[in-house]
């Protein structure tokens, strides 16, 4: 489930939820599936294919398993820092320490810098901002949302 945050589309992410279900079925301590799983719904509330509550509940509980079972995985930081970025009463601080918490696992994890940048952004956090963005444009080159990311945010703090 890496990758941008707007890949893949509807019918994909359901088949990803279908699939996964099965995968947690089958092995109720694989925290790497439910981290997914919890991806997989919280795509599909953003995006707006189900923006209902249920899907939002199912997306808190299948990230709160994921951290139960590893609480060191990345992986499972990553949807919890979705859900409060981005859930039904967002909370930005708690969302911003998630994503924290991931790029301190994981130092070269160009989404969770991006991610990181807006939400310092979002918090007045300027320098911050760009330096997490910039370098997520420099973990990920190939990879144009980050690239476009950072350029907005230099453009914003008017460091041309």
């Amino acid at each position: 489930m890496e990758g941008t945050r707007g890949s893949g589309d509807a019918n994909a992410r359901r088949i990803a939820v279908e699939m996964l279900d099965q995968a947690v079925a089958l092995d109720s301590s694989f925290a790497l599936a439910y981290a997914d799983l919890s991806l997989a719904h919280m795509w599909l509330f953003r995006h707006y294919v189900d923006p209902s509550e249920d899907r939002l509940t199912m997306a808190k509980a299948a990230g709160d398993r994921a951290l139960a079972i590893d609480p060191d995985l990345p992986a499972a930081h990553r949807p919890l820092g979705h859900y409060y970025y981005w859930g039904g009463t967002p909370n930005r601080e708690l969302a911003l320490e998630e994503f924290k918490l991931v790029a301190l696992r994981e130092p070269n994890n160009a989404y969770a810098r991006s991610l990181i940048g807006e939400l310092q952004a979002a918090h007045g956090e300027w320098d911050q901002a760009l330096v997490n963005t910039a370098l997520a444009a420099d973990l990920d080159p190939r990879e144009p949302e980050w690239l476009v990311n950072a350029a907005r945010f230099f453009l914003m703090a008017r460091q041309y």
